[in-house]
């Protein structure tokens, strides 16, 4: 299978997670953060942000006012969500880059640097940065569901499948994850098993 039918088969399902987790990025700083992540890709998102303003202006600012250089982990995390918002994926690496190197062990800097490094075709690299999150933080969610996309779109199927139930054993009510593993089940002629997931979705 070439490059490009590859991209083609997981870029477009896996771009609605990138989004989604990458926007509710910052709200993990909070107590809260990670349901919220996990109900919706608006979750924690401020209210300017959720009408179209930019998530930096409150609604009705001009823009005239130029914003304040990042300083610390945290800015640069939201400086890359914002250009991953806007699927400026180098500049978002540039900014996750610096957020990790200011605080190593930051997990969700960590996550969103390698959907943007699998944004950017940059595959092993996205790889590397979803091992290293999950050397950080072993339950961090959505880690196995992508590397379960890309074993996918890779045609290992075998591999996805475990990885897929990796999620599950994370999040057994996660109907996303019952519905992939469903998939690569049926791509694999599990048909029985894949059947059992399905319901499970439902």
């Amino acid at each position: 299978m070439s490059q490009r039918q590859t991209l083609r088969n997981w870029r477009p399902w896996l771009g609605l997670i990138v989004l989604a987790l990458l926007l509710a990025g910052s709200c993990l700083l909070a107590e809260g953060g990670r349901a919220a992540q996990a109900e919706s890709p608006d979750a924690g998102k401020p209210a300017a942000q959720q009408k179209g303003n930019p998530p930096s202006q409150p609604a009705g600012n001009s823009g005239s006012q130029e914003q304040p250089a990042p300083v610390t982990a945290e800015d640069f995390l939201k400086q890359g969500n914002e250009y991953a918002r806007q699927h400026k994926w180098k500049e978002a690496e540039e900014a996750y880059l610096k957020a990790t190197s200011l605080k190593p062990d930051y997990s969700q800097a960590h996550f969103n640097l390698a959907n943007a490094y699998l944004a950017d075709q940059r595959t092993a690299d996205a790889i590397r940065e979803f091992q290293e999150t999950l050397r950080l933080k072993p339950d961090f969610p959505g880690v196995h569901m992508n590397l379960g996309a890309v074993d996918e779109s890779q045609g290992n199927l075998g591999e996805a499948i475990a990885e897929y139930r990796a999620e599950i054993r994370l999040r057994p009510t996660n109907p996303a994850a019952h519905v992939s593993l469903a998939n690569a089940l049926t791509a694999n002629r599990q048909f029985n098993e894949a059947a059992t997931e399905y319901r499970k979705a439902i």
